[in-house]
């Protein structure tokens, strides 16, 4: 909800403290336990013996302390899956990848070769792609009339299958602005949202990513370089000597920010209609992406976004393979293909290490996360652009702390998030009015649920304009040893706490899995039902 003011323009986002349905557990608990219930009553009435009534009211209560979570806490039962799971994935070489340029190189003749990676081929299981990056390729436009655009296929089990395409955004130019100005800027994306989620649009989730990463200084470097000849003066020697110091000073603590955009599309049965009127596929399908691109790039424009660049294969590879591996720059794309930029990494219990050298850790946001309070149009700008820069000691030259942002949103027309709004008012109101008939005393938790759903329900009124959305935010952080990461982790941390974000959570064991979230993918959230049109 949005609150008008002289100082700034602040929104509340919905404090989702807490889980609702039965007992505030997920389906597929309360599922269990009444599955466990039935059988145990089977069980019962089948012997009615005194020993069956003990060993089913045992079971019972196993399942339910297994199962049940406590303050929190990850319930032991999907503990225990994990670590089987985890355990599966290692025997089985899962969070290892080696790509094949480093495998060509370790085995060429080519003395020359300056790719050394380590690569040891007994410790290659032998994937032709990372596991975590699933079924993901691009379509083949040749000949089809849209070439130039680069669109990735996504087809994997246990979700929808989408097509995904990758913009950089060039966003706000810096400076000094008015909160009027922040405002408006936050309305005119808002509005770009309200219209991607109308159920004419193709366009059912997007996610943004922001990178941060050392300042490039090579073309201040190259520009007091290429003025320097043998008709230069020993008076400007001090000068350029001066300028080449700053340069070396301000290197590691100036920081260069990138943001991207991923359109995600999911493969309806309304999108495959409008394919089979349009022609066979991909071309199609390319046709349905090219025109809701085009509209996407307009409504960017108009909202102040600057400039927007809808990128190609090569550029978006070069994104991919930068943030694996921050030596790469995210510009450096010459002949940078789907099949060359994947890098080798070993996934570690703390972190995942790409090329032998870069350790990243990841961490998600969960449910509950940030404080329920008003946030400004700046709120995040702590740790999007606030991050110190590590500073060991006086005798260690300073480091950028090098990071992603990546938000995924799901877009709900409103009608749908309309009638989602309603079943939580009239649950949230249900559990008031059952602690007031037992005489219990709230812990506030059912207040700031109930307010939660009153403000959506007022937000998402018929004639508002407004539409529903789901999000997950996922950070990594990337350091140059397992100790560099270590106090990067932490200066992030202190840059969260600023942002009203109160927790943190980082992955455990699987951040060779959990790093592919902060990829320009579409990834790092479960679809949302209400969000794909049907």
């Amino acid at each position: 909800m949005t609150a008008a003011t002289d100082a700034a323009r602040t929104s509340l986002l919905t404090p989702e403290i807490r889980r609702r349905g039965i007992v505030g557990q997920p389906r597929i608990v309360w599922m269990t336990w009444l599955v466990t219930a039935a059988v145990g009553a089977l069980a019962y009435f089948a012997h009615q013996t005194t020993g069956m009534l003990i060993a089913v009211v045992v079971a019972l209560l196993a399942i339910f302390a297994a199962t049940f979570t406590f303050g929190g806490r990850t319930c032991l039962a999907l503990v225990g899956i994990d670590a089987h799971r985890e355990r599966r994935r290692r025997r089985r070489g899962e969070h290892v990848f080696w790509p094949a340029h480093d495998i060509d190189a370790f085995y060429a003749d080519d003395s020359d070769n300056t790719v050394d990676h380590g690569y040891d081929p007994t410790s290659d299981p032998g994937w032709e792609s990372p596991i975590p990056l699933g079924t993901a390729a691009p379509l083949l436009l040749r000949g089809s009339g849209f070439d130039d655009l680069f669109v990735l296929y996504h087809k994997n089990p246990g979700e929808r299958r989408y097509l995904s395409v990758l913009l950089r955004i060039e966003g706000l130019r810096g400076g000094l602005r008015s909160n009027a100005a922040y405002a408006s800027a936050q309305a005119a994306f808002g509005r770009v949202l309200a219209q991607l989620a109308k159920k004419s649009s193709f366009i059912r989730g997007v996610q943004l990513v922001h990178r941060s990463v050392p300042y490039d200084t090579a073309q201040h470097t190259f520009w007091y370089a290429h003025r320097i000849c043998e008709a230069t003066t020993d008076a400007l020697y001090p000068a350029v000597l001066s300028y080449d110091r700053l340069i070396e000073t301000m290197k590691p603590l100036a920081e260069e920010h990138r943001s991207y955009l991923v359109v995600k599309i999911p493969m309806t049965k309304a999108f495959r209609t409008e394919a089979i009127a349009r022609g066979p596929a991909p071309g199609s399908w390319a046709s349905i992406v090219n025109d809701e691109l085009e509209r996407l790039v307009g409504l960017l424009s108009g909202a102040g976004m600057g400039r927007v660049l809808v990128l190609g294969e090569q550029r978006t590879c070069a994104v991919i393979r930068a943030l694996q591996d921050p030596s790469f720059p995210l510009d450096k794309h010459q002949g940078v293909t789907w099949d060359t930029c994947w890098q080798h990494y070993l996934g570690f219990d703390d972190s995942v290490q790409v090329n032998g050298t870069w350790h990243t850790a990841v961490a998600q946001i969960p449910s509950g996360g940030i404080e329920p309070t008003q946030l400004g149009p700046l709120w995040l700008s702590p740790l999007l652009t606030g991050v110190a820069a590590d500073r060991t000691s006086p005798d260690a030259s300073a480091a950028t702390t090098i990071r992603t942002v990546s938000v995924r949103i799901d877009l709900i027309p409103a009608i749908s998030a309309r009638a989602q709004a309603r079943l939580d008012r009239t649950h949230d109101a249900a559990t008031q009015l059952s602690e007031q008939r037992k005489g219990q005393i709230s812990d506030g938790t059912s207040e700031v649920m109930r307010s939660s759903s009153e403000l959506r329900a007022t937000d998402l009124m018929p004639g508002s304009g407004h539409h529903g959305l789901t999000y997950a935010i996922t950070v990594a952080v990337t350091g140059r040893s397992e100790d560099d990461l270590r106090r990067a982790r932490a200066r992030v941390e202190e840059a969260a706490a600023e942002c009203a974000i109160t927790e943190l959570r980082w992955t455990r064991r699987r951040h060779d899995v959990t790093v592919f979230a902060t990829y320009p993918l579409g990834r790092g959230m479960a679809e949302t039902p209400a969000a794909v049109r049907i």
